[in-house]
Formats: C-alpha cells, structure tokens, sequence
C-alpha cells in the first residue's frame, strides 16, 4: 500500500519554511554600499570569518572590499573591486581545540567471551 502526506491548502512544504542555511537566529545581510538589496545574507559565525573589515569576499565570481561591518544593525558593507587589481585576499581557517576532561589512570578493557570464540583485543592481539 502507497501512502502519501498532502500539505494542508495554502500551507508551505518544510522545506520550504525552514532553511538550513538561516537556522542561526543571527543574520547579517551583506548590501553593496550605495544599494539598498541585500546581496546574501550569512550566519553570524560566516559572518565573522569572511566579512570582517579589509577582507575580500566573493559572491558569484565578483570580488568585493569589506568596507565596514555594523554589528548592531547586522549590516556588511562592500564595494566591489576588480580581482586583478586585488594585491592580497583573505582566507578563512576554522581551528579546533579539543581537551580531554577527566584524566584518571588507564585501564585494560573486560572484554566479553563468547563460548569458544576468540577475541581479539584492542591492539589487536589475540588473548588466549
């Protein structure tokens, strides 16, 4: 049997009312200086790696200064620039530090025997 689920009429398909690229409550909307659309808007982590002021952003192959990032109106300003005339570009790079909590001392794993089988440990030694 083939069921099928109808949206109500009038109403969206999710997909439609939730995107996954604004799912951070926080958006900024990158305008051209002098233009009043929006040329993309980004999250608030994007945001603060790409379009911090003196980068260069690109957006559909055009190149763009960052003139100025207003933090309270969420508003990246750019001018566009052309990209031979660029003598450097930015570059964002994600780090990650990870620390272990906790920090006890060590122990060999119980590892469960089934009967007559053999268990390979976690070194991948065979225990007798």
């Amino acid at each position: 049997m083939l069921m099928r689920v109808t949206q109500g009429k009038g109403r969206k398909a999710p997909k439609e009312e939730v995107s996954l690229r604004d799912i951070d409550p926080v958006q900024f909307q990158v305008v051209i200086r002098g233009n009043s659309s929006p040329l993309e808007t980004l999250d608030q982590k994007q945001t603060y790696m790409r379009l911090h002021p003196g980068a260069i952003y690109l957006n559909q192959q055009t190149s763009y200064f960052v003139e100025e990032l207003d933090l309270t109106k969420k508003i990246a300003w750019v001018i566009p620039r052309d990209s031979r005339k660029i003598e450097y570009y930015t570059e964002c790079r994600e780090h990650a530090m990870i620390n272990l909590a906790g920090g006890g001392s060590a122990r060999a794993a119980v590892l469960p025997r089934a009967a007559g089988a053999e268990v390979l440990s976690v070194g991948g030694l065979r225990e007798g």
